[in-house]
């Protein structure tokens, strides 16, 4: 996205320090594979910091000094589409109405979503709120309070 994002949201909304708060099974899972194992030990003795251009954290949210863009997104393109995407079946066609539905579960209020990127993993950060960011990893949903 572009133009209008910009507007939307900058990664000064991101910048601070956010702390581990829960973490929940991904919706795109799929169900007749085993759940994968949470990582909240790891995210929860480790906060993540986000600075004008730098973030650090656990794993693959230890940057440093890195590249931040912040993106909107629609319900659809949260953690990488996932919201929109059938479990067991990724070939199904995306659906918007479930995105929606399940991003609204999640606590997501409007759209676009502000998303920040960084320049040294793939992971994206979505901002739910002004106090909160939220992560998708590993068929996991992990939710993080600004402190």
């Amino acid at each position: 996205m572009t133009g209008s994002s910009a507007a939307l949201a900058g990664s000064n909304d991101f910048e601070g320090r956010w702390q581990f708060s829960s973490s929940q099974p991904a919706p795109w899972a799929d169900p007749k594979l085993p759940p994968m194992a949470s990582d909240d030990a790891l995210f929860k003795n480790h906060p993540i910091v986000i600075g004008a251009d730098s973030i650090d954290g656990p794993d693959m949210l230890n940057c440093g000094k890195t590249a931040l863009s912040v993106d909107g997104l629609p319900y659809a393109g949260l953690f990488e589409g996932g919201l929109a995407v059938e479990p067991g079946n990724p070939a199904a066609a995306p659906d918007e109405a479930k995105a929606k539905r399940l991003a609204i579960d999640l606590g997501f209020t409007k759209e676009p979503v502000p998303t920040l990127s960084q320049g040294c993993s793939e992971i994206l950060l979505h901002l739910r709120d002004p106090n909160t960011i939220m992560i998708g990893l590993d068929n996991r949903i992990y939710s993080f309070q600004r402190q």
